[in-house]
């Protein structure tokens, strides 16, 4: 940590029921590595094969930082889902839930 601020980051990639599949990276915690920037040098470069672990329809829970990244993940036939908000309430596996079954 410097200045408060982490100065690298990784791409950790999850399971809906919270099993870690991978965490990629580090990679510097900079303006040009946003979340979205990211996750296309991964996809780009087929880190870890990621391309072998999905397939067409499958459906990626994404926050706000990936916004820039659904066209990439929409030419992979991957449909991204984006919760706008976490209810009062509920909690992240209801809200995932929701996500996935309307």
């Amino acid at each position: 940590m410097h200045k408060g601020r982490p100065l690298v980051k990784p791409m950790v990639i999850v399971t809906t029921s919270g099993y870690f599949i991978s965490v990629i990276g580090p990679y510097l915690a900079n303006s040009k590595n946003n979340d979205a920037s990211i996750l296309h040098h991964i996809i780009k470069n087929n880190i870890e094969e990621i391309k072998n672990w999905v397939k067409e329809n499958d459906i990626f829970v994404v926050d706000r930082g990936f916004r820039d990244a659904t066209s990439l993940l929409e030419e992979l036939g991957i449909h991204a889902q984006m919760p706008s908000f976490l209810p009062r309430g509920s909690n992240n596996y209801q809200l995932i839930w929701q996500t996935l079954h309307g």
